[in-house]
């Protein structure tokens, strides 16, 4: 399941088992987005203007993980149960 706990309706997230799809909007804002696992290691980061970003994470270890996007002064984190 997705949730978003914070509070801020975009970006949206979707994911399955093997990639995470985030729409953030995009209209030339720059995100900056981060994928952490439960311990808080940083497994993916990148920073973006696309309205779309997909991650592959076919490679990642199972497990929960935390994604974060940030654009402008707003921060949307979303848990994601990697299979």
């Amino acid at each position: 399941s997705i949730e978003d706990y914070s509070g801020v309706s975009n970006p949206r997230l979707f994911y399955d088992n093997d990639r995470v799809t985030i729409q953030t909007g995009g209209f030339g804002n720059t995100a900056e987005v981060y994928l952490t696992d439960i311990l808080g290691r940083v497994v993916y980061s990148t920073t973006t203007s696309e309205r779309q970003l997909i991650i592959d994470t076919h490679d990642l270890a199972p497990g929960l993980n935390l994604v974060s996007v940030k654009q402008k002064n707003q921060t949307s984190n979303f848990k994601v149960q990697l299979n």
